[in-house]
């Protein structure tokens, strides 16, 4: 235990420990990080409904009365169909996925034990990561990473982790409304049982 410490506490380890860790989160990114911006539009019975979806959108159909379907209102960010007014709200959508997928990692650097653990960290990333396309599974990315926020507020109290945990539910339910009725459930469930 002594030799653990003398090897956290040392200035040089603990750079090297930075160095690592920014390699590690860097490279997990870029391994999460979406091989397209947009996915084709292709023939088939998901596709048509994937336009049909982003037309009823565009011509301002109200989700609920004019359109019913498992997707709601923002069910486009994980169709990505390559039409450039959606572009912003991909970028956006991108942008606060992935923060969120640093954070995770970051957190993920901290707690680790041993280096052993960030290479079965890359090799988890790599594996799930760009072959599924992390985009194209938004929906379910989004509610793990909700409830990974839950878990962190369980384990240290903290508004951020709650706030996000919040936020996240929202998304999923305008994404998608299964995993979003679950996702809102939860929420509130878990925000019930807090002191």
């Amino acid at each position: 235990m002594a030799d653990h410490a003398d090897r956290v506490n040392d200035p040089g380890n603990r750079a090297v420990d930075r160095i690592i860790a920014v390699l590690f989160v860097t490279l997990a990114l870029f391994l999460a990080f979406p091989m397209r911006f947009f996915f084709n539009i292709g023939t088939g019975i998901d596709q048509s409904w994937r336009l049909a979806f982003h037309i009823a959108r565009t011509q301002g159909a109200v989700f609920g009365k004019d359109i019913v379907f498992t997707y709601g209102p923002l069910g486009f960010l994980s169709t990505r169909l390559p039409f450039e007014d959606l572009k912003p709200y991909l970028l956006i959508s991108d942008v606060f996925l992935y923060a969120n997928l640093a954070f995770v990692l970051v957190y993920f650097v901290r707690i680790r034990r041993s280096y052993l653990e960030l290479v079965c960290g890359l090799l988890a990333v790599f594996c799930f990561g760009s072959h599924i396309n992390v985009t194209s599974n938004l929906v379910t990315i989004l509610f793990g990473l909700f409830v990974f926020f839950l878990f962190f507020d369980l384990k240290h109290r903290s508004r951020f982790a709650l706030l996000m945990a919040g936020i996240l539910s929202v998304l999923v339910f305008y994404i998608k409304l299964n995993l979003g009725l679950l996702s809102v459930a939860l929420m509130l469930s878990y925000s019930l049982a807090l002191p």
